[in-house]
């Protein structure tokens, strides 16, 4: 099986790269289409009125302006808006005064090192008992590690935050904890759900920590409009009830959200957008009081540290809202940890998940009812770390009674 692994994860590597390559030396337009087009836009309207980067009509005027793809016309061209939190705008505020080709390819070169310091970090905390090689390999191959690359998404970011935060913990350094952590609400449907997992710990310098930043972030926030947070939080009004008007968006997201769109699709046609919401949203809810029930139980919670943020990645995965194949780098975190314990069991868990993520990226190939799978692998991670807080505390008491 690692054999397998290892050869699997060469060749998909080595297509990745070959693919960057080609990208470099054509004329293609591949990223008119990823995300980079609202960051890069919204630092361009910021630039010139920064009051109109979540106006939707000078979003598009800008778009076709920047992206004139050929194959693009007044029919088609549908809105990539921006909805993430002002102060994100300040990463690509450098980037804005490039051209969008050179841009994109420097972006894509930045999230490509902070995979690489990702990874560094992962192994440096976990020292897998494997050679280190089939870790990197296996992440590097990883489908959505260069989905989130050519996509230029902040999910990596996401990642090197969390990572961040475990090792200040480890380190009992709580209140700088907590401030990295408000960091993360440039996705505020993230950041909700790792601070429902900090509280748990039980440390008032984290929640401090939290607030302090979380006011940092508010007054910046404002200062980039003008004091009118009002224009943010209409945006991403729109953004949460689009769930009503275009349900079909929902589709191919991986958490509770896109698996209930996903039913509901082969059974009802996307008939009943309130009564998905409720269901992903109920889903969501109960899986977040699910986890914290587990956690409350640890007697002493810094001796699960690491299978406590694998659960709060999983959760993040499953709960938080319009979560993308791109979030489940993710799931590097908790890849590392599983690969760490040397168990063959796990092995084959990191295996199955790398080949699911693998053939949900080709959708063309991927048959309508597998669209599924990713949520309920998900699920079923989240059975194993939640179910193995039980079992090794189990095995402690039994050790000291012995």
């Amino acid at each position: 099986m690692r054999r397998l692994a290892s050869w699997f994860s060469v060749l998909f590597l080595s297509a990745v790269i070959l693919t960057y390559i080609s990208f470099i030396l054509t004329d293609n337009f591949f990223y008119y289409e990823s995300d980079f087009l609202p960051f890069y836009v919204s630092a361009k309207i910021f630039r010139e009125d920064f009051r109109k980067i979540y106006d939707f009509e000078t979003i598009l005027s800008y778009e076709k302006k920047l992206f004139p793809a050929p194959y693009k016309t007044e029919e088609n061209y549908a809105i990539n808006p921006f909805i993430n939190t002002p102060y994100l705008i300040l990463l690509y505020l450098p980037l804005s005064y490039l051209p969008p080709r050179f841009a994109f390819f420097t972006a894509a070169g930045l999230m490509a090192v902070i995979l690489g310091i990702d990874l560094y970090l992962l192994h440096r905390l976990f020292a897998p008992k494997e050679k280190a090689v089939l870790p990197i390999l296996t992440a590097l191959s990883f489908a959505p590690s260069f989905v989130t690359i050519f996509q230029t998404q902040n999910s990596l970011v996401t990642l090197l935050i969390i990572i961040g935060c475990y090792s200040l913990i480890k380190r009992e350094k709580y209140f700088q904890t907590g401030l990295l952590a408000s960091l993360l609400l440039y996705k505020l449907q993230i950041a909700v759900v790792v601070l429902a997992f900090l509280m748990l710990l039980r440390k008032g310098k984290i929640i401090a920590g939290f607030l302090c930043g979380g006011l940092l972030v508010f007054f910046i926030s404002a200062l980039m409009l003008g004091g009118d947070i009002n224009i943010f939080i209409k945006a991403n009004l729109w953004y949460v009830l689009q769930y009503e008007q275009q349900p079909v968006n929902n589709l191919y997201m991986i958490s509770w959200q896109g698996f209930i769109t996903q039913l509901y699709y082969l059974f009802n046609g996307l008939k009943y957008a309130t009564l998905m919401r409720i269901s992903a949203l109920f889903l969501s809810i109960i899986t977040v009081i699910s986890a914290g029930i587990k956690i409350l139980k640890i007697p002493k919670i810094e001796n699960f540290l690491p299978e406590i943020f694998s659960l709060m990645c999983i959760t993040i995965l499953l709960s938080a809202m319009h979560v993308q194949s791109h979030e489940a780098v993710l799931l590097l975190f908790p890849f590392f940890v599983f690969i760490s314990k040397a168990a063959n069991k796990m092995a084959i868990i990191v295996f199955l998940g790398w080949l699911i993520f693998l053939l949900s990226f080709f959708t063309p190939f991927y048959p309508r009812p597998l669209y599924l799978a990713p949520t309920l692998y998900l699920f079923l991670i989240f059975k194993l770390i939640s179910g193995s807080f039980g079992r090794n505390q189990t095995a402690k008491v039994k050790s000291g009674r012995q």
